[in-house]
């Protein structure tokens, strides 16, 4: 707080950790609160400490070291029964930064009835790439401009009779020319569902692929393709779509035509350049903490880019990618959360199936299992008495060690009524295909029954064997035929949906917000049986014998926003302007209580983390679109936290379409770091927002490091302690980075100070001088703190400078200031920290203040009374 001495002769200012308030008059700002505080925590000292910086992680093998071809134009163009097209071509900008090298333009190509003779740009020839054909679907081709040009111009072709033709004409950057294009895969046939299934590129680059037919063609077929363009001329249809850049092992593409008609499909690759060129338009958007294992050494720090593109970095080292279960595992880019139970990472983002995505320590794959398709039942070929009416279907199991630790939903019963005159029935399992295949399923488990009711396991087998053959007297059955093992009941085994949210509570996962595949199911939360309960892979099973979910308030308040569990032995969600707490009750069938919080305050997407109020009891923040940062449960229980900060909130976008305000709790320092949406919020694009939960002071970070597209809590290599790493979303070569570590920002320098409340003379009258000053500070060799005295806010300012050395070994010191003087005083305000006039190396240096005493006249110079 800011007050006089009984003399009425000193300012003294300490006691400054209200922090900032920039939303009341400057009279109006409470003692213990500061005008501005940039680049300050109040962790330590009565006034502040300049805060620590941040130091970038290295990419180097990682996926997002490779940059990924960018889509730069697209152009199309087609004759009906004519010999001849010309195409348009724009001129485009280097976007890499390396010129010309790593540009290059492909040119598609559906002929009806005659082949293409010519083909050139700009009056040069182009390479030709891949080409086919397929009765009435005619010819198809991809050529590519031999030397790579950013230049626009025309491509022109030349057929060698009257057709119907559609071009596609396409220009990528940031493509390794050397190595793209070596793989050309292609297939033909006759469907209304053409697809194309190959191995991708090794280093992560992206294949674009063709279709032709004579049908309409509706759609691409995938969540994760995205279309370049449709083209219709006459009867030649022309369509391209691309894969992300991505490091699945293959890559599927699927589209829709309005009836089965042949078709044509070609692919190509194209690679992304190296590192070795600047990295452009990459951003670290999601970032999850994954707890593989007891100790805090073997977590992996989880990281998504804006392509989609996943990896995951173990013991400080990146792994190059993550391994996929099948080509539909994946995610859309931009974000994805997860949550770690025994062992394995559930994350949860909108995907390309109504199932959750697990990574099991090997691979990346859905959680539980689909149900497989029907067996094949039919009789042997050996003479015998095989008869009665019998029911089989079967299971997907996976083993490890001969234990089963995970089992599917069983298959539609298979009706088999035997011919009577074979000793048995053999039953095949069906083609691997669908989501069944590639699920890392080892073995299959057959149920037979002679009454459709109860169902026995009659034999396990590994899923290479692919017949098995039933020999069991139907006078005998199943129950007594030496198999007694009854099977489980349906619904037992049905694998969690696809949802927006995952969290962990009692040693069980919860699912929450099914909205991509089902609207109605957007505020619906459902929960896996316990650990120790009966079955296998429990946390991937969610059983409908009981109620294993529950819908909040229907869709009243909209879909849910977050969902948090583990506080204080309740699960926290969220609504737009809802909060709620489901707290267990131990009974099966009603697992949780439901309790509102408030309806009157809810919280943005992505916005909810666990921490702690400045008594230390657990509690939940998050980000209130009316309010901003508000606080639910803990002793202290419902508070709006940023009223002096309202008019700054007033200034962020809640609503943001491309990424979403960050926040973290820091632990360490019992801060609640807030990171608005990018081009938003205090001080531009580059400021986090920090609260102190003990002192209730707001300070602003500025820098590069604080442009943030995802951030989460981790242990830091070297000391395990738990420490911000955030992606950021500016066009950096490097994009990712440690918070408070090191002086600089991610490599750039930054000054810390703070500009105190206004202090006065009794009345607005009253003229009072500044006659010098004294500052205690915790002694630093080499350390200079800038002292401006401020009249009359900015009339007039006097900048004084002051070293905090010890002279021997004290750890604080009193530094006088005598030549800190200023007259003619209405209001003075004090700026504290590095000075301003300080660049480069000089603000590389760390302080800490505790208080400082301005000694002023009783009268102003002017000989006058106060």
């Amino acid at each position: 707080m800011g007050s006089r001495t009984a003399q009425d002769d000193l300012i003294n200012l300490f006691d400054f950790r209200g922090g900032v308030n920039d939303a009341d008059s400057p009279l109006a700002l409470l003692e213990n609160q500061v005008r501005e505080a940039k680049n300050v925590d109040f962790r330590e000292g009565l006034l502040a400490c300049k805060r620590k910086g941040a130091i970038a992680i290295d990419l180097s093998g990682s996926v997002f070291a490779r940059n990924s071809p960018r889509l730069l134009s697209t152009s199309t163009g087609g004759t009906a029964g004519g010999t001849t097209v010309n195409v348009t071509v724009p001129a485009v900008t280097d976007t890499d930064g390396t010129g010309n090298t790593h540009h290059v333009l492909v040119v598609k190509v559906n002929s009806k009835t005659a082949a293409v003779t010519v083909i050139t740009f700009n009056a040069v020839a182009m390479t030709a790439q891949a080409s086919g054909s397929n009765g009435a679907a005619g010819s198809a081709g991809i050529w590519r401009a031999s030397t790579p040009l950013l230049a626009g111009g025309t491509v022109a072709m030349t057929f060698a009779a009257a057709t119907n033709a559609s071009v596609i004409v396409e220009r990528w950057g940031q493509v390794d020319v050397a190595s793209s294009f070596g793989s050309n895969p292609s297939a033909t046939g006759t469907s209304a569902t053409p697809a194309l299934e190959f191995a991708s590129d090794p280093t992560f680059g992206i294949s674009d692929l063709v279709i032709c037919g004579a049908a309409t063609i509706v759609a691409v077929n995938a969540v994760f393709r995205t279309q370049i363009a449709i083209v219709a001329t006459g009867t030649s249809r022309l369509a391209a779509s691309y894969w992300p850049a991505g490091n699945l092992p293959t890559v599927r593409f699927a589209w829709t035509l309005s009836a089965s008609v042949d078709w044509l499909m070609l692919g190509v690759i194209l690679k992304g350049r190296l590192s070795s060129i600047a990295l452009s338009d990459l951003f670290i958007v999601s970032l999850i903490r994954h707890q593989a294992g007891n100790e805090l050494s073997n977590d992996e720090l989880w990281a998504m880019d804006n392509d989609g593109r996943l990896d995951r970095r173990v013991a400080g080292t990146w792994q190059g990618g993550v391994p996929y279960g099948n080509s539909s595992v994946g995610f859309f880019p931009r974000r994805v959360v997860g949550a770690s139970l025994h062992g394995k990472l559930f994350l949860a983002g909108a995907t390309n199936a109504n199932r959750a995505t697990v990574w099991d320590g090997t691979v990346l794959r859905y959680a539980g299992f689909g149900q497989p398709a029907v067996p094949g039942v039919a009789d042997t070929a050996v003479g015998g008495t095989y008869t009665g009416t019998r029911y089989f279907r079967f299971r997907y199991t996976e083993q490890v060690a001969g234990v089963t630790v995970r089992r599917s939903e069983p298959t539609t019963t298979v009706v088999f009524v035997p011919n009577g005159a074979f000793n048995g029935a053999i039953i095949t399992k069906p083609a691997a295909g669908g989501y069944a295949s590639g699920e890392q399923e080892t073995h299959w488990e057959i149920e037979a029954s002679v009454d459709n009711a109860l169902f026995y396991r009659i034999t396990t087998l590994p899923v290479g064997t692919t017949t098995y053959t039933d020999t069991v007297a139907y006078a005998i059955g199943y129950a007594t035929g030496g198999v007694s093992t009854l099977s489980e009941t349906i619904g037992e085994y049905l694998p969690p949906f696809a949802c927006r949210f995952v969290t962990v509570d009692d040693d069980r996962m919860l699912f929450a917000d099914n909205s991509q595949f089902s609207a109605v199911n957007g505020s619906r939360v459902q929960w896996t049986p316990v650990r120790g309960d009966e079955g296998v892979g429990n946390d991937e099973r969610i059983p409908i014998a009981v109620r294993h979910f529950r819908d909040l308030d229907g869709l009243n308040g909209g879909g849910l926003t977050n969902m948090l569990g583990g506080i204080n032995g309740a699960v926290f969600l969220s609504k737009s302007a809802r909060v709620y707490t489901m707290t267990r009750t131990g009974i099966e069938n009603n697992a949780y209580d439901l309790h509102t919080e408030t309806e009157t305050r809810g919280m943005i997407l992505d916005s909810m983390i666990g921490g702690v109020d400045a008594t230390g009891a657990a509690c939940v923040y998050g980000l209130d679109a009316n309010v901003g940062l508000i606080r639910v449960g803990g002793r202290e229980g419902l508070a709006d936290l940023m009223y002096y900060r309202r008019t700054v909130w007033a200034t962020v976008d809640k609503t943001p379409s491309f990424l979403p305000t960050r926040i973290v709790f820091f632990a360490k320092y019992w801060f609640v770091i807030v990171w608005p949406v990018i081009g938003q919020g205090s001080g531009g694009p580059s400021t986090a927002m920090v609260y102190d939960v003990r002192t209730r002071g707001w300070t602003d970070y500025t820098g590069p490091s604080n442009q943030v597209a995802g951030a989460v809590m981790f242990p830091d290599t070297t000391t395990l302690e738990l420490m911000p790493f955030v992606g950021i979303s500016s066009l950096l070569t490097a994009s990712f980075a440690e918070l408070d570590t090191g002086v600089t920002d991610f490599g750039t320098r930054y000054r810390g100070y703070i500009v105190s409340r206004p202090y006065h003379r009794g009345n607005l009258y009253s003229k009072f001088a500044a006659l010098g000053a004294v500052l205690h500070a915790k002694a630093a060799t080499g350390v200079t703190i800038g002292l401006a005295l401020i009249r009359n806010f900015g009339l007039s300012v006097q900048r004084r400078t002051k070293s905090i050395a010890p002279q021997f070994t004290e750890t604080h010191v009193y530094a006088g200031i005598d030549d800190a003087t200023i007259a003619e005083c209405n209001a003075l305000q004090c700026e504290l920290g590095d000075p301003s006039t300080f660049t480069g190396a000089q603000l590389d240096q760390q302080w800490v203040l505790d208080a400082l005493s301005v000694r002023v006249s009783k009268a102003d110079d002017t000989g006058g009374k106060p």
